[in-house]
């Protein structure tokens, strides 16, 4: 069988830690004389992350987790992820939301850090909340953004998300949101994962992974 990416991440125990980082590109030059700042900011910006797993005792619940590994071979393989603490929206969501550029073409356009959205339910306060992560695409063409601030609803159901990381290309109108179990598209930063087998048979899985752009 031949194997296809992204992988879907095991679930055959749980994460200890997850340390995740919104890594921005933006260059800083002070002043030698006045001291201000002059600020760029690049294209540059993805979700990096290092999942720390639940110890793993005995050789049945370790073998996924081997063979997962071992079935990206480095930084080739794509797998799936997303905050399991995150995978239901805090705001009120509901509805079905899309991207919104009805009557106007300039909106939700690459680097825009704002997305017009439609299909929430109507008057409805905080349909997002600060902090919320949405999905934009599917399968193998996931986008993994966050909702910055809070978002409410007006009575034709739009609302306006201000959303990091930057749209990373022209988002079609009418494309789907998915606020439940969002998820990006992530590879491993090195190309020698590693394990830790312990006298008791603990087996310790650290993987560190950016987001694929």
């Amino acid at each position: 069988m031949t194997i296809t990416y992204p992988l879907a991440f095991p679930t055959v125990t749980g994460i200890t830690t997850l340390g995740m980082s919104p890594r921005a590109v933006v260059a800083s030059l002070p002043s030698p004389f006045t001291l201000e700042e002059e600020v760029q900011v690049w294209d540059g910006a993805r979700w990096e992350i290092e999942i720390q797993v639940s110890p793993v005792v005995g050789r049945a619940d370790a073998a996924p987790w081997m063979g997962f590994l071992a079935a990206l071979n480095g930084r080739e393989g794509k797998f799936l992820f997303g905050d399991p603490l995150a995978a239901t929206p805090l705001g009120a969501a509901g509805g079905t939301p899309v991207v919104n550029t009805t009557g106007s073409p300039t909106l939700n356009t690459r680097r825009s850090r704002v997305l017009y959205t439609r299909g929430w339910p109507g008057l409805t306060a905080n349909v997002l909340k600060t902090g919320d992560f949405l999905q934009l695409y599917s399968g193998s063409s996931r986008r993994l953004h966050m909702n910055v601030t809070d978002a409410s609803s007006d009575s034709s159901g739009e609302a306006v998300l201000d959303i990091w990381p930057p749209l990373r290309e022209d988002v079609p109108d009418g494309t789907a949101i998915t606020v439940n179990a969002p998820q990006g598209i992530f590879r491993m930063s090195t190309n020698s994962p590693r394990w830790n087998v312990s006298g008791s048979i603990e087996h310790g899985f650290t993987i560190p992974a950016a987001e694929v752009i």
